[in-house]
Formats: C-alpha cells, structure tokens, sequence
C-alpha cells in the first residue's frame, strides 16, 4: 500500500514505516478470484448432500418394520400370491414357498376374512416388542438389508405335518384334489408334510368292481398347539356274511367268481348296497355243477345260500340272522353294520353277556375309541381292523347311539 493508513502521506518505495507519523506500513493483501469450475463443483457437493440426506430420511420412514408390515397386509388383503410369496419365509428349511403353496391360506382367509385383522393385531405387536410372535402361524423375521442400511423383514411361515390314517388296501390318498400316495396296507398310517399355514383339503377312494368308497375331510393347518394333526380319513364299507350248508363253494359276485369259502361261511367287502351287486355261490357236486339262488345285496349284513338237496329237506331261506355258533365274530366284528343299520332284539336273541359287551364296545372301537378296561384293551388290540385314535371325542351317530342303548338294555 502506498499511502500511510493514519495520516495519509504518500509513502516512498521499499520503506517499512511513514515519514511524517512513523505509522508501520501495511502490506497488501491480493484477493484471488475463485473460478466458476470451482463455484459449480462446491454447488453440486451441497445439491448431493442435500438429495442423500433426504433420501435416507425417505428410506427410513418407508422401511421402517411398521411400513413394511402395512405392505404386508395389503398384499393378503389383495390375496396377490405373487408378491405374498416374494416376502414369506418357512420355519422349515426345505420348504419353498409358491403361489401354489400359499393357496391354502387364501381358502382359509376367505372363509375367515377376519383372519386378516388377527394378523395385522399379531405383527403390530411383534413390531412393538422387536422380537416378533412365534406362536403365531406367522411372525416377522429379519431378512437382510435393503441397499445395505434398512433392515428388510419377511413373514416367517409356521410349517405342519399330518398324520393320515385309513384302512383298505389300495385306497387313493389326495389333497387338494391331487394324488399324493396309495395305500399298501389295510391298516395304513402315514406322515406327510410340511405344509404352509391353512385350510386342506384331504380324501380317501377306494375302489373295486363291486363298490366305491369315499371319504373327505377339511383340516384346518392354524392355530394348532401341535405341527402334526392327525387326519382319520377311515372308510365305513360294508361287509357281508354269505353262509351255506356245504363245504368247497365259490363266492361269485356279479358273475364273476372272487373267492373261495373254507368252510360254508365267509365274510367279505367291502360291497355296495344300493342294489347294484348280487351275490351266489357254486360247486362241484355229485352231479356236476350246482349254484345256489341268486341274491341282491342290500343293507343286511348276512346271507344264506344254501344248495338245494335231493332228500325232502325244506330249504331255509335266510331273513333273519341265525343262532350264532361259537365261531360268532365275523372277521372281528359281531355286528359288521352297527354302525349303519340299527339292530333288532331278534339280532341279540342268541347272544351271551360276552358277545352283548363285544358287540356293544366295538361300536365304540370303529371310531379308535382307546379301552381302559384290561378285558376290552386286550380284545381289540388282537383286531386287525382295530387303530387307537387319541382324537375320538365319544360322539356317535344317531343309528349307533340306538344300537349302543339297545344293547345295554339286554345286558
């Protein structure tokens, strides 16, 4: 600077101080001028700055777990099998979640839309408390991050089994409609699994030339304390007692012959009653071929065919049952049918207080009712048809109550 700054006095080159006030000269400060490359660069740093703090605000409302749950919800309450499979998990490892697989769910929602309310109460409170409800059929679970900052959460899936129980050979097994398995034994007891929370459909058909068996039941997979509920899906098919009075004759059955009779009694099923299925026998007497009449099978549940002698007999014909002999149990059943025809004094004439107590007990023992009394628990467990069911409540049908109080009545 060239003038003093106190007195004004034009100061000469290269001294250091002012000739008239001794006052200390200043130095000159240069101001830069900053380049517009260098203004534009500071503007975009703010801009940026400014873009990334709003987005990570925008991001921590819309992934915060109440959001997400929000979407949740309405993803089911659109019933969107697509998306809903993109966010639900399975306790179960092996399982994969598909539209197919969550259809179930729908079919239960849809008969219980207030489901939907449940479990948006259920997961509000699994957000409150940060840790989800794993008792519930579904809970939330940490899944990641969305662009490595928000926690991202799915639905975790409780899975179930179940344990289906039947009894013919060669009965069709479905869920849903669809063919899951065929049964190989007469007494069939299988798991399968796991499945998804909600409503299946399971069914049991059997089928043979002579009759068709079916059996259906809605299992409800929510809610359950247990993850394997256990399906009774038991065919009630009829078995008939054909009796004759010679040995060595084949049972033939719409005519055509289906077995041998060991000795001039059989018991055989399951068959149709609707009219639709006769029955008659034939041998090798000493005449050649002889056959028996011809009978319809019907709601009875035994039948005598008799061939015809040539001594002046009279042939009884059969509508009633017969005094019992000691071979009374017909392939472990007294009365095969008490469960669907209701019975008559004249069907307990012959029988003793044993045979009354067997015959009034296996009512129960069809539906796996499980016998406390040593005498019962051992009789039945020696019956190939027999199958404990924890599940059986007591209940009997209309006709089974009948013959329970019948029978009790002539004990």
């Amino acid at each position: 600077m060239n003038v003093c700054t106190k007195c004004g006095t034009q100061l000469e080159d290269g001294v250091q101080f002012c000739q008239n006030c001794g006052q200390k000269r200043e130095s000159l400060v240069v101001k830069k001028t900053m380049s517009s490359g260098t203004k534009f660069g500071i503007t975009l740093l703010a801009l940026l700055a400014v873009v990334i703090v709003g987005l990570y605000l925008y991001g921590s409302s819309y992934y915060k777990q109440a959001a997400q749950v929000d979407r949740m919800i309405t993803i089911v309450q659109e019933r969107d099998r697509e998306k809903l499979a993109e966010i639900v998990t399975a306790d179960d490892p092996s399982v994969i979640v598909t539209r197919e697989s969550l259809m179930p769910l729908f079919s239960y929602i849809k008969e219980n839309p207030s489901y939907v309310d449940e479990l948006k109460e259920h997961l509000r409170i699994g957000e409150k408390q940060r840790d989800g409800i794993e008792k519930a059929d579904f809970s939330l679970t940490k899944d990641g991050k969305y662009f490595f900052i928000f926690d991202r959460y799915k639905l975790k899936a409780k899975t179930y089994y179940t344990t289906v129980l039947t009894n013919e050979k060669g009965t069709s097994l479905k869920m849903n409609g669809k063919e899951i398995d065929k049964t190989d034994d007469k007494k069939f007891e299988k798991q399968y699994g796991p499945f998804l929370p909600g409503t299946q459909v399971f069914q049991a058909e059997y089928k043979n030339d002579y009759v068709k068996l079916l059996r259906e039941e809605k299992v409800v997979l929510m809610k359950q304390g247990q993850n394997n509920v256990t399906i009774d899906l038991t065919l009630q098919g009829q078995y008939i007692t054909v009796q004759t009075n010679a040995p060595g004759a084949t049972l033939y059955v719409n005519q055509k012959p289906v077995t041998a009779l060991a000795g001039e009694e059989i018991m055989w099923g399951p068959v149709a009653t609707d009219g639709s299925t006769t029955i008659y026998l034939e041998r090798n007497g000493e005449n050649g071929r002889e056959t028996t009449k011809v009978e319809t099978v019907t709601a009875l549940s035994s039948y005598n065919l008799p061939f015809q002698k040539k001594s002046t007999e009279k042939t009884v014909v059969y509508n009633v049952t017969p005094p019992p002999t000691t071979q009374y149990v017909y392939n472990g059943f007294i009365f095969p049918d008490s469960d669907i025809r209701k019975l008559t004094s004249a069907d307990l004439t012959y029988l003793s207080k044993e045979q009354l107590k067997i015959a009034r007990n296996e009512i129960y023992a069809r539906h796996g009712h499980m016998f406390q009394t040593k005498d019962m628990k051992s009789y039945f467990s020696k019956q190939s048809w027999y199958r404990e069911n924890p599940y059986f409540t007591g209940k009997l049908t209309d006709i089974e109550t009948y013959n329970v109080e019948l029978i009790k009545s002539r004990e």
